[in-house]
């Protein structure tokens, strides 16, 4: 990995670092919404009726899977409080949201903002997401408009020999994929990561993805996708499974873990007073990208100078 141009997608591993808490938790979004009352799978699988379940995925991840009775209420979105004020009137339940599985913050959010926000008074979060649903009853869980039998599950080995750690997954761009960035709008936030060979994809919008991944189909050529953190691919398999697509791989962790990656490498040149050089170098034109390797966005790089000359003017001595 050419270190000197990494420093320009490091800027959103360092502001990810310094907003979520280190934490062994296997939720960690439970440390950031600490107020938000939990519920948990057993709960929620035996007293379904009881609850007014509110999926907060993207419209294609809700199509290909979700939990018996939910509706789709995507979150963040302009529309969410309207929606939420409206089902709200219309069936007086406690409600929950859920998402894909644990590392996804956007049910806490959806929580929090339906109580504070829009006058729910009972909100509750299933932060076990559809991860956790499908180890449970699958009577109550709706696959493609019908009863998800347990053979049309992709095992978990399935996924995971699709995925490629950020490293691996880095060293591939450059050559003969189509590489998909089917992040939101609100992951994404601007910024690229692959300059020049990403396609920006995002999975709430997939009419455009679909049909992009249509022409890979017909043209049999290897893909390589990556999302936010690393939950939105495991829907994704099956739209791929269902067209053909079996040449292509995921980055493990997502855009997250890449830039996580990324700033854990240049932690040792923070500590030796190289980071700044780097970014200089690179905003300047002096430093280019070699064989095997792309070069980042530029609004990466314009944003990774000016969080890092922040960084190291709060912290002289170049350590936190």
């Amino acid at each position: 990995m050419i270190r000197g141009l990494q420093i320009a997608v490091a800027v959103s591993a360092l502001s990810l670092l310094l907003v979520i808490p280190a934490s062994a938790n296997h939720y960690p979004g439970r440390d950031l919404y600490k107020d938000i009352s939990i519920i948990t799978l057993d709960d929620l699988a035996q007293h379904t009726e009881q609850y007014l379940i509110v999926d907060v995925r993207t419209p294609l991840e809700f199509e290909v899977m979700h939990i018996k009775g939910a509706v789709n209420l995507e979150y963040p979105s302009t529309k969410f409080g309207k929606q939420i004020k409206a089902l709200h009137n219309k069936a007086n339940k406690p409600m929950v949201f859920y998402a894909g599985g644990n590392l996804c913050f956007d049910p806490y959010g959806a929580t929090q903002a339906a109580h504070e926000l829009f006058g729910v008074d009972r909100t509750y979060t299933f932060d076990g997401g559809m991860s956790e649903w499908v180890k449970g009853d699958l009577d109550k869980t709706v696959f493609q408009g019908e009863k998800l039998a347990k053979d049309r599950l992709i095992s978990e080995a399935d996924y995971q020999a699709h995925m490629l750690d950020p490293m691996v997954f880095e060293s591939k761009v450059a050559g003969d994929f189509t590489v998909i960035d089917v992040r939101t709008y609100h992951e994404r936030e601007g910024v690229g990561i692959f300059f020049g060979r990403e396609q920006w994809l995002p999975m709430d919008r997939y009419t455009k993805l679909l049909s992009v991944l249509k022409q890979v189909q017909a043209a049999n050529k290897p893909l390589l996708v990556f999302d936010d953190h690393g939950h939105r691919t495991r829907m994704l398999q099956y739209v791929l499974r269902d067209l053909g697509i079996t040449d292509y791989k995921f980055m493990s962790g997502g855009a997250k873990a890449y830039f996580k990656m990324v700033a854990d490498m240049h932690q040792r040149d923070y500590d030796h007073g190289q980071m700044g050089k780097h970014v200089d170098a690179h905003a300047h034109g002096d430093m280019a990208p070699s064989e095997g390797h792309v070069m980042p966005s530029g609004e990466a790089v314009d944003k990774a100078d000016s969080v890092i000359k922040d960084h190291s003017a709060a912290n002289p001595s170049g350590h936190d």
